[in-house]
């Protein structure tokens, strides 16, 4: 995925330099390769944002996977919490009189 966004950034420098030459470009034969070039910012921009790295994945990449991690968490602060409390106060039922 950043091969792609390396791609869409180098896109959107060669569409800025055509812009900024258009009229020195447009005699040469390479205007036809400019005109073609597409940017896509929006793309470029929404895997900046939930790539982190090649082997790590944004927290915010998706909304689903952002549900998922809050009640992962929950689930184990309930666990951890239980656990403390077994152990603090241990259960009336096992013990021996």
């Amino acid at each position: 995925m950043l091969s792609v966004a390396d791609v869409l950034r180098s896109s959107a420098q060669a569409v800025s330099y055509y812009t900024g030459a258009k009229e020195y470009i447009d005699t040469l034969s390479l205007a036809s390769y400019f005109q073609t070039l597409n940017a896509l910012p929006a793309l470029s921009k929404e895997i900046n944002r939930c790539v982190v790295s090649e082997d790590e994945i944004s927290d915010q990449a998706s909304s689903r996977y952002m549900t998922f991690v809050g009640i992962s968490r929950e689930a184990a602060q309930k666990l951890k919490a239980s656990s403390i409390k077994s152990f603090i106060l241990p259960d009336k039922r096992n013990a021996t009189r």
